[in-house]
């Protein structure tokens, strides 16, 4: 909540201090998470979108604590991210399909995530000029197209397309191109 309370600039100078503090310690992390993930989660809806994005390293490097990752989606991240996932920068988008991929890594946070509609999210990011980008979302859509009886929900919010497309024009790499044919095969069910 000081977050909050402080000035933008200082919010900022806030959560780069916070950044750096997080980069190797799943410690850290965990702590971070403990102590509420909600007021970060709660600065990616700020009018600034330099604190938005800020708070999506943040979460970013959050995911990288795989026994933090239940409680992050569980506090909301998901929607957070999907807000900052529309703010046009490089570096941002890389951070959101990071964090989108590593929190779909996790079995128990799908449904929420899908619930949230993060596939809208990963439509619209899966579309970047960024090889990695589109990777981390093809995955994170694989992920997620293995949440049972979930793949009319994927495929609604107009998967099947943006993974032909990926897979088929904008994909420069096999590994990509492989993880969009996976998807597609986990995405062809009896009511899709």
């Amino acid at each position: 909540t000081k977050l909050f309370s402080s000035s933008s600039d200082e919010v900022v100078i806030d959560t780069l201090i916070l950044c750096s503090l997080l980069v190797n310690s799943t410690t850290a992390r965990r702590r971070v998470v403990d102590a509420g993930i909600e007021s970060i989660i709660q600065l990616c809806t700020h009018d600034n979108t330099k604190i938005q994005m800020w708070a999506a390293a943040i979460i970013t490097s959050l995911t990288f604590a795989p026994s933090c990752r239940v409680k992050i989606v569980r506090a909301g991240a998901t929607r957070g991210l999907n807000i900052v996932s529309n703010i046009k920068d490089d570096v941002n988008l890389s951070r959101c399909s990071i964090a989108f991929c590593n929190l779909s890594a996790e079995i128990a946070c799908r449904k929420q995530m899908i619930d949230e509609g993060v596939a809208t999210s990963l439509i619209a990011l899966a579309s970047a000029h960024h090889e990695s980008i589109r990777f981390n979302c093809c995955k994170a859509l694989c992920n997620l197209s293995c949440e049972v009886s979930r793949e009319i929900d994927l495929v609604q919010a107009g998967a099947l397309p943006e993974l032909m497309i990926t897979a088929l024009v904008r994909s420069e790499y096999p590994i990509t191109k492989l993880t969009c044919i996976k998807t597609i095969a986990n995405l062809i069910a009896d009511d899709t």
